[in-house]
């Protein structure tokens, strides 16, 4: 009898820890070629949701943001769940390595933290232009011979000129 009275107690409280608060933040990728954009989300589950204002991230200016919001509502055994996540998108252009700090988000009137996240930045390793070409294409490859059969890979390097405005790969 006893045993039953905590599984009911658990059985009771476990929705409770399903609706929980929280936050988190995500980069849209660690390493960074230098010149690239990087984003980061911060994703946020509750019912009121309050984010800073980021208007640089150490230093690298804040070229876009944008907010997504997602609520669902389920019912299973009885029991109605509700979620709502909001989430912001907030892009940049890092120019050097540097860790994004972690930003308080206050949700249903409590104070959440991300955690820092590291970004490296790494030169690029495409082909420099020559000072009268419009674009350059260039194929590379580790390996220089492959048996029959054998895979292999091939990076493509495309370097497109400043001069180069509105055109697209089609074009190319």
């Amino acid at each position: 009898m006893k045993k039953l009275f905590i599984l009911m107690i658990i059985w009771y409280l476990f929705p409770g820890w399903l609706l929980a608060a929280s936050v988190e933040a995500k980069v849209s990728a660690s390493e960074v070629i230098e010149g690239n954009s990087a984003e980061l989300y911060i994703r946020a589950q509750g019912d009121e949701v309050a984010f800073p204002e980021i208007l640089e991230i150490e230093g690298a200016t804040v070229v876009g943001t944008s907010m997504q919001s997602s609520h669902t509502m389920s019912y299973v055994n009885g029991a109605m769940k509700s979620e709502k996540i909001t989430t912001k998108v907030i892009g940049f252009v890092p120019q050097k390595d540097l860790t994004i700090p972690s930003y308080a988000v206050k949700i249903d009137g409590q104070v959440y933290k991300t955690e820092p996240i590291s970004i490296t930045v790494s030169a690029s390793k495409a082909p420099q232009l020559k000072a009268d070409a419009r674009y350059l294409f260039e194929l590379r490859s580790e390996k220089r011979e492959v048996m029959k059969g054998e895979s292999f890979v091939v990076n493509l390097y495309l370097s497109l000129s400043d001069q180069i405005q509105g055109a697209t790969l089609a074009d190319f």
